[in-house]
């Protein structure tokens, strides 16, 4: 949130989606740069595979299709 500017994605792969799920310490602020115009992406084979795709409380359910895409056409990716 304190980044300027902003990114215009965050992806949440692999166990990264607990991130945005009900009762992360992460919420608040994966909804607030989502408030702000953020994308965030989470990918939907990841939450099944942890059955957390009903917990999902802050982004939006993607494919890995999708998320190669926002990958190739990004100009810098940070990865951590």
């Amino acid at each position: 949130l304190e980044l300027s500017p902003l990114p215009a994605t965050v992806i949440l792969m692999n166990s990264g989606v607990h991130l945005a799920i009900e009762g992360a310490r992460t919420l608040d602020d994966l909804r607030a740069l989502a408030d702000r115009g953020v994308d965030v992406l989470a990918c939907g084979t990841c939450l099944g595979y942890f059955d957390l795709t009903d917990r999902l409380a802050a982004g939006r359910i993607t494919n890995m299709y999708d998320i190669a895409q926002v990958l190739l056409d990004a100009g810098k990716v940070v990865h951590v």
